[in-house]
Order: structure tokens, then C-alpha cells, then sequence
């Protein structure tokens, strides 16, 4: 037998409008009266009409998640390890827009014709919402998605409109401090490892460790500033490139995990002891920054918390048809492990005890890529 909207009301005691209501979001039933409906309907086994609904609100009941901090989104990407920590929000979105009955889309071939283009593609498929992470500043897709009117929630995006808002940590701040414990160990020979210049968290972590810098009097050695992609292998090649070039540092700090990853693989390799010779130090607090040898230190996001206010924050918008809320900054946790150490008693470097590779000039590799050739 097919269970109706009206057998869920009379189980609960409302009425069918209450019912109609709690299954289309309304934000004015109370928390209460909703969790009793939504226990009558899981008890009696209800599914709602969600095709019904698309027809009345002339919307789908589907959100689309956009990814695009390094080119166009396919599914093949989410094996790339720069992915790791948006996978968690990932997680997070998708168990609260199911929870709320919207399905979750990630198309794998965006329109590629700008930002209008991309509005026009989520506009044919009738989307209720966008969730977009990791885009750059200058992205066309986010002024396009602001003036559009689609309800929009942003990570790691400072874009904000009418019907949109954003969710970020405070990266500037977990920079800041992470630079700060390993200047209070006695490094003043720091590398650096952070992600491509014009990614939002590369911009507002190297603004924390200048911050950093600057309040100690640190000289910022800008030969010892790569940027690269958020992967190990880069963050491997950017070690052994200093390694060959003989620079000199007892530091190394690294602004994703994978880059830190990478880095104590590469000191690992040439025989250098962290953090007996080298310390490092990661961000974002992955699950494997537990299980490298030695466990990094690093900055603790909230993946989890993140996911859930650019879901729920989106939900309450398209449910309300209301302005969007002031964005949410979430704080960051420094977490001490054993991949740092006071700096040697002798201020070896790494460097010294590595021969130059054949093919440097000067002491320098000619591959290297860093801040001062950028």
C-alpha cells in the first residue's frame, strides 16, 4: 500500500499542509514540529513526490557541487592527492544535502565558454543551489553565479552577493601560528612550500607567515619560497631542488600536508633526520599527517564544519528564498607532533651535507622555481 502525506500527518498529529511544508524546507515550522513529522515519515516508510515538487517550484531538487581551483572538474581528478582535504567537505556536503532531500550533482564537463556559460548550464538543468570550492579570485564563474540569482554558498571563495555567501578557515591566522612555534624553536632558516600564487589559501597562508616573519624580524629568503601544485610529488621535487642547490635551512614550512608529505619523503631519501637536522611542518591536519614518520605538526581545518554550513546555509536560502547570511570564518588549531624540534645545536643545514647536481649554475638549480622567479 502506498503511504500518502495524509497518513504522515495523521501519525503525527498535523496537518497535511504541516506535512507539505517540512518536505518543501520551509523555515517556518519549528525544529520540533519537524523532527516529529520527519520521525512519522521514516516510521511509515514515506518517500516524498520530488518530481511533483520540481513542477510547483519550477526547480529541481538538485544541487550542483563545483570544484575548480585548477582547471575544469571530471570525476577522474578526485585520485589527484591535492583533493584530499576538499574530499572531506565533500563528504559533509553530500550527507546534508541528502539529508535534506536535494540530490548532489558534479558534472563532469562544465560548459567551458566562461561564466556565463556555466550559469546557462546549471539554469538548463533547473539547479536549486551551487556549492563551489576552491575557486581563484578571478574566476568569471563567480561574478556570473553572484549576478545570476542562484543561491550560492562558496568554500574557501571570499565571494559574497545578495544570494550568496561563503565558508573559509582562518587560514591567515593558522599560518601565523605555525610560523610562530617554529620561530620559537630557534629556526631562522625557513623554507617555504605553498601552493600556486593565485589560489586564495596559497594568498592568505603566506600573508600569516610574512605576519609571522615580520613581528620576529625573520628575513623572508626568497629563493626558499616555491610555489607549486598541492601535491607530494611537488612538494618532494621542491626538497630535493634546495637539497641540490646547497641552500642552507632548518625548516621547512609547508601550507597543505601533501606538500609536507612530499618534503620529509625527499629529506628521507638524502638522509636527513627530521627533526633532528630539518623540521616541518604541514597544514590542514589530513588524516595521514598522522601516520608519516614522524607524525607532522600542522594547522587543524574542520573539513566536516565547513561542509555542513555551505550545505545547510545553502538549504535555508533556497528554502527561504531569502538574503544570503554574513559569511562564516571558522578558527584553526595548531597541533604539535614529532616532525618538529628545537633547531640543531650546530645550525647544520640540510644543504650542506648535499652535493650540487650536475647541471646547477652557480649554486642554483636551473629548474628551480621559486618566489624570486615568479
Amino acid at each position: 500500500m502506498t503511504v500518502t502525506s495524509e497518513d504522515v500527518a495523521r501519525l503525527a498529529g498535523v496537518s497535511r499542509a504541516t506535512v507539505s511544508r517540512i518536505f518543501n524546507s520551509s523555515a517556518t515550522v519549528s525544529p520540533q514540529l519537524r523532527k516529529r513529522v520527519e520521525q512519522a515519515a521514516h516510521t511509515l516508510g514515506y518517500e516524498p513526490d520530488m518530481a511533483a515538487r520540481s513542477l510547483v517550484s519550477q526547480r529541481s531538487r538538485t544541487i550542483v557541487f563545483g570544484l575548480f581551483s585548477r582547471g575544469e572538474w571530471t570525476f577522474a581528478r578526485l585520485a589527484d592527492p591535492g583533493w584530499y582535504f576538499y574530499l572531506d567537505v565533500l563528504r559533509e556536503i553530500e550527507a546534508e544535502t541528502r539529508a535534506a532531500g536535494y540530490d548532489l550533482l558534479l558534472p563532469s564537463q562544465p560548459r567551458q565558454d566562461g561564466g556565463l556559460g556555466y550559469v546557462r548550464s546549471l539554469t538548463a538543468r533547473r539547479v536549486a543551489g551551487a556549492i563551489v570550492a576552491g575557486c581563484r579570485p578571478a574566476d568569471p564563474r563567480i561574478p556570473s553565479l553572484i549576478e545570476s540569482g542562484i543561491p550560492t554558498t562558496f568554500v574557501d571563495v571570499p565571494a559574497a552577493g545578495p544570494h550568496a555567501s561563503y565558508v573559509a578557515s582562518n587560514n591567515e591566522d593558522g599560518a601565523f601560528r605555525i610560523t610562530e612555534h617554529v620561530i620559537g624553536l630557534g629556526h631562522r632558516d625557513i623554507a617555504v612550500l605553498t601552493g600556486d600564487g593565485g589560489d586564495v589559501p596559497a594568498i592568505t597562508r603566506l600573508a600569516g607567515m610574512r605576519r609571522a616573519f615580520a613581528a620576529y624580524r625573520v628575513p623572508e629568503r626568497h629563493e626558499m619560497v616555491t610555489f607549486t601544485d598541492w601535491t607530494t610529488e611537488a612538494g618532494a621535487e621542491a626538497t630535493r631542488r634546495w637539497l641540490d642547490d646547497g641552500l642552507r635551512f632548518t625548516a621547512i614550512i609547508a601550507h597543505s600536508d601533501m606538500l609536507a608529505i612530499g618534503a620529509v619523503r625527499a629529506l628521507h631519501e638524502r638522509g636527513v633526520r627530521v627533526p633532528d637536522e630539518v623540521s616541518v611542518t604541514g597544514f590542514d591536519d589530513i588524516d595521514l599527517s598522522r601516520y608519516v614518520d614522524p607524525p607532522l605538526t600542522t594547522i587543524r581545518q574542520d573539513p566536516s564544519a565547513m561542509g555542513s554550513w555551505a550545505a545547510r546555509t545553502l538549504v535555508e536560502m533556497i528554502a527561504t528564498d531569502g538574503p544570503a547570511p554574513e559569511p562564516m570564518i571558522i578558527p584553526t588549531e595548531l597541533v604539535v607532533r614529532q616532525s618538529t624540534g628545537p633547531v640543531p645545536r650546530r645550525s647544520r643545514s640540510a644543504a650542506a651535507k648535499q652535493p650540487a647536481r650536475a647541471g646547477t649554475a652557480g649554486g642554483r638549480s636551473t629548474g628551480a622555481r621559486s618566489a624570486r622567479k615568479r
